[in-house]
Parts: C-alpha cells; sequence; structure tokens
C-alpha cells in the first residue's frame, strides 16, 4: 500500500544519477583519450545520428567538451589519431555531426543573461569553434 506518491521524486534521483554517472565516465573517458591511453576510434560503432537518448548525448558532450578544452597540440594528436584511415571515415563524419548539433549552439537560457555574461558565453563559443575547426581540419587530413 502507500499509493506510490514518491514515484515523481524517485524517476527524479534516477535521472539525476544516471546523468551524474554519465557525467563522470565521458570525464574519464576524455582523460583517456587526451592522455592517449585510448583513442576516439573506440567510438566507431556509434552512430552519432542517432544517439538513443538524452543521456547518451550527455555523455558524448562531456567527453568532447573536455577534449576541446586540452592544449590545442593535444586536441590536434587526438584527432590525427583517427584520420586518414577509410575505416574510420564514418566516425569522423558522426563526430562532425555531433559537434555541429550539440557543441556550438546556443542554448535559450543565453539570452537571459546579463551583457557581460553573454559577452564571456560569446568569446567562449568562439574559441570552441576554433579548436573545432582545428579538430575537424586535422581529422579530415589522410
Amino acid at each position: 500500500e502507500g499509493g506510490g506518491g514518491g514515484d515523481d521524486k524517485d524517476d527524479k534521483n534516477e535521472y539525476l544519477m544516471q546523468t551524474r554517472k554519465a557525467t563522470n565516465l565521458g570525464l574519464l573517458l576524455a582523460h583517456l583519450i587526451t592522455s592517449f591511453s585510448t583513442s576516439l576510434s573506440i567510438f566507431k560503432v556509434v552512430d552519432f545520428n542517432k544517439l538513443p537518448n538524452d543521456t547518451a548525448s550527455l555523455f558524448f558532450y562531456t567527453i568532447f567538451r573536455k577534449i576541446m578544452d586540452a592544449k590545442e597540440g593535444v586536441i590536434v594528436s587526438v584527432f590525427e589519431r583517427i584520420s586518414g584511415s577509410m575505416e574510420l571515415e564514418p566516425l569522423r563524419d558522426g563526430i562532425w555531426f555531433f559537434f555541429r548539433r550539440y557543441l556550438v549552439v546556443k542554448t535559450k537560457a543565453e539570452k537571459s543573461l546579463p551583457p557581460e555574461e553573454k559577452k564571456i558565453k560569446k568569446i567562449e563559443r568562439a574559441k570552441l569553434r576554433r579548436r573545432i575547426k582545428l579538430a575537424v581540419k586535422t581529422m579530415k587530413q589522410s
């Protein structure tokens, strides 16, 4: 008995737990990739056009955002490791799609920010775009 009144709270807690797990795993994998313990090629089986849910999107967003925060030389090295191979072309295309769809979008919340915070966000987005351009140029080289 008890009517199940806590279901909404349980669902919210479950969602938060899944979000935390996805973020932490993403941070771990980004660290392994930027320290060259593993390569982005581990994601060659992922279809970035059809990620199954928001948790998967968050997972990959966390990975790529963290990689883009690395030094430019590290970014180049990370993406060089998946350049050139015809077998990895679908992966490179998928990553490029993911960048366009998830990384450089302006959020709705930004519209309501004070002008000085908007300026900071604009500068951060410009830096991110430059790094994405560098990554894409690097991984498209043969």
